[in-house]
């Protein structure tokens, strides 16, 4: 039937529309830990771990499986990303992201 099936797709696109609000939340309450540790080389907190499973879980297929999560140590890279993000523009960039508008 026509009906129940555009009723399938309405609903599938409203929980893919929420699935992808919750991930956003998720990753603006792991910029603040993040600009707290970003530096470190220690490893993950349990806290930091259990905010990116709790994002990565939200938006994958049930039977996806993390097998390990380690901070990345690459101070090259992250002396660039400090050196934009001051700039006006990061920080509009960085704002959009976190509110799901587009570039």
């Amino acid at each position: 039937d026509r009906r129940v099936e555009a009723e399938r797709r309405e609903t599938r696109a409203r929980l893919k529309q929420q699935t992808h609000q919750r991930s956003k939340q998720f990753l603006g309450s792991l910029l603040g830990p993040w600009r707290a540790h970003r530096r470190s080389v220690a490893p993950l907190t349990l806290e930091e771990c259990g905010m990116l499973h709790a994002m990565f879980y939200e938006s994958m297929a049930p039977e996806a499986k993390i097998t390990s999560l380690e901070r990345l140590v690459n101070p090259e890279l992250l002396n660039q990303f400090e050196a934009q993000e001051g700039t006006e523009e990061e920080r509009r960039r960085q704002y959009m992201l976190l509110h799901g508008t587009s570039w």
